[in-house]
């Protein structure tokens, strides 16, 4: 009997299992992985036949009794690929090997049987993602381009194929099985990820609002997954400016991550904690440094901790020229991580504020009544004079051109400002130049304002049931 006869012997055994084992038996028998010990053994039959020859062998075989023409599609593709197939060479093989994906997910179609092939849609995932994305970085350098990702973009519509066909699926009560949930939720993920690869990132929201329709059993979902899961809805929400939402998942996931001495378990928690601390400043909770230290590193100063130290040294004392110099300094990294911006833009308004509450304690208020020229004074001196020739006219660090424009002016709409944003309560009086402060909770916890300003979408909220 040749390997082929023994291959279509072992796929007419293996659909009339039960579908949970015939899913795990179909996922070895449809392998791609190039340490199987079958691929070479079928690969020395195939190697004369041509396509049309492999169609006819499958054509008769007649399985699922010649009902479902798609999972024949997918079993010729197959063996195309074993037949072309170049262990040495992930280059020559990977378009072969999309393509038997590609019609993995058409095949997915069939109300009947679609369940039979969960297990080899896993696999296949999990094995072609690492390889798409390192083909296309690779051809990226060879070709000199800055941002072409075909066949990660090709990968992409085919999970999003695989996702709708099994979505789309319901059993009689309308109802969608575990199994479906489990791979759905895979499927969201991996789709996320090559977006980010890619940098389409617009489309994780298609991912999320799927998510959010379907409602899945967030208890049957694997830890790992969920922090996976959330960490690139956290992301997503941090460059889309919903920093309370990204606090909210960041911090669940941190929470959550598994705790042992594992360099992998060091690296997941470092990839959250650069999302989290800046979405964490933002929402003006200011994070125990040393604690996320000791998450990262035992016993030395993890560069990231440190980062952020003097940072936030600055933030807390209301310092505006240390504060935006450092940000300067380091702009090359918060650029790269696409936190710079939200930083110089959200945090500004928080450093102003500490500044007040800092003159404040240094000069309490008479009568609660605080003077434009004591905040102007102490604008002139935390702005700096030097802070033109420093930044060399970069206007994003620039806080005026001149001090000159640090005038009653600048200081009533600053004031207007804080006040208006509940961060610090009080009441204007124009005519005498100064503001009266309110004798109780005069600085009010920021957290508990932007909670109430940035309410976090209730529609991930089956996350945590």
């Amino acid at each position: 009997m040749s390997q082929l006869e023994i291959f279509f012997k072992k796929i007419h055994s293996t659909i009339q299992l039960p579908e949970k084992e015939a899913s795990e038996s179909l996922k070895k028998q449809l392998t791609m992985n190039p340490k199987s010990p079958h691929l070479p053994k079928l690969q020395v039959d195939l190697q004369n036949q041509s396509e049309q020859t492999i169609s006819k062998f499958v054509q008769d075989q007649q399985f699922f009794g010649g009902e479902w023409a798609r999972f024949e599609s997918l079993i010729v593709s197959y063996l195309k690929f074993v037949r072309n197939f170049d262990p040495w060479s992930i280059l020559k093989s990977i378009d072969l090997m999309i393509g038997v994906v590609d019609e993995l997910a058409s095949s997915l179609n069939k109300q009947q049987h679609y369940k039979y092939l969960f297990g080899t849609l896993v696999d296949y995932v999990i094995l072609l993602h690492p390889l798409v994305k390192l083909v296309d970085k690779k051809l990226l350098i060879i070709k000199k381009r800055n941002s072409y990702y075909p066949r990660l973009t090709q990968m992409s519509t085919i999970l999003q194929k695989a996702f709708n066909n099994i979505r789309n699926q319901r059993d009689p009560t309308g109802q969608i099985s575990r199994n479906q949930q489990l791979v759905l939720f895979l499927l969201g993920i991996k789709t996320c990820y090559i977006y980010f690869n890619i940098n389409h990132l617009l489309r994780c929201n298609d991912i999320f609002s799927n998510m959010n329709v379907l409602k899945l059993d967030a208890k049957i979902i694997p830890k790992s997954q969920l922090i996976q899961y959330r960490f690139l809805l956290g992301k997503f929400s941090f460059i889309q400016n919903n920093f309370m939402t990204a606090f909210v998942q960041l911090s669940w996931c941190l929470n959550n991550a598994y705790i042992n001495n594992t360099s992998h378990r060091t690296k997941n928690i470092e990839l959250i904690l650069k999302y989290l601390i800046p979405s964490s400043l933002i929402v003006g909770k200011i994070p125990n440094l040393d604690t996320l230290n000791q998450l990262l590193s035992s016993q030395d100063k993890h560069p990231l901790i440190e980062l952020y130290r003097p940072m936030i040294s600055t933030l807390k004392k209301g310092n505006v020229f240390e504060f935006h110099k450092y940000l300067f300094d380091n702009e090359s990294y918060f650029l790269k991580m696409n936190v710079l911006l939200p930083l110089l833009q959200r945090l500004r308004i928080l450093l102003f504020r500490n500044l007040v509450r800092k003159l404040v304690l240094i000069e309490p208020p008479v009568n609660n009544s605080l003077r434009f020229s004591s905040i102007k004074t102490a604008l002139s001196v935390s702005i700096s004079p030097n802070q033109n020739s420093y930044f060399q006219n970069n206007y994003s660090y620039l806080i005026v051109t001149n001090e000159s424009q640090i005038d009653d002016s600048f200081v009533e709409n600053l004031m207007i400002s804080l006040i208006d944003q509940n961060l610090i309560k009080g009441k204007l009086v124009n005519e005498s130049h100064r503001i009266i402060v309110s004798k109780a909770d005069t600085f009010p916890e920021i957290p508990t304002i932007y909670s109430t300003k940035f309410a976090v979408d209730s529609s991930f909220d089956w996350l945590d049931q």
